[in-house]
């Protein structure tokens, strides 16, 4: 056996040793890569959540006033406008949630909490609980 051979074989462990602690590393930064993303996706909806209920509470604040007046004050049709804009930008955000989200949108460790669904979100005659009894 020669010397270049014997060389190759002594260097060949801690070469292998090497590429597969490059693996674990690259696989280990890979799934915090993922994470990562799946956070952003959480702080994007809660952003969005957060805006809803803004928007939603500007809008329960012109309604009261409404209500104790009689008569709509000016804004109110804008802020259901705002309304409606924040909830679909709740729904888009949520939308684009990560593979580990359930299609249904079922919370998981992790995971977003289902959108608000159909009624009550965005439609004028859910809002007047007053003119339906």
């Amino acid at each position: 056996m020669t010397i270049s051979k014997r060389i190759q074989i002594i260097l060949a462990a801690p070469l292998l040793a090497l590429l597969l602690a490059m693996a674990a590393l690259l696989t280990q930064s890979w799934n915090g890569l993922q994470r990562t993303d799946a956070i952003l996706h959480e702080v994007t909806a809660a952003a969005a959540g957060g805006r809803l209920v803004h928007e939603l509470q500007a809008e329960r604040s012109l309604s009261n006033l409404r209500l104790v007046t009689g008569t709509a004050p000016a804004g109110l049709d804008d802020q259901r406008a705002g309304v409606d804009a924040a909830v679909q930008a709740y729904r888009a955000a949520v939308a684009e949630a990560p593979p580990h989200i359930s299609a249904r949108g079922a919370r998981r460790p992790g995971g977003l909490a289902r959108p608000p669904r159909g009624g009550g979100c965005g439609r004028p005659d859910d809002r007047n609980p007053i003119g339906r009894l």
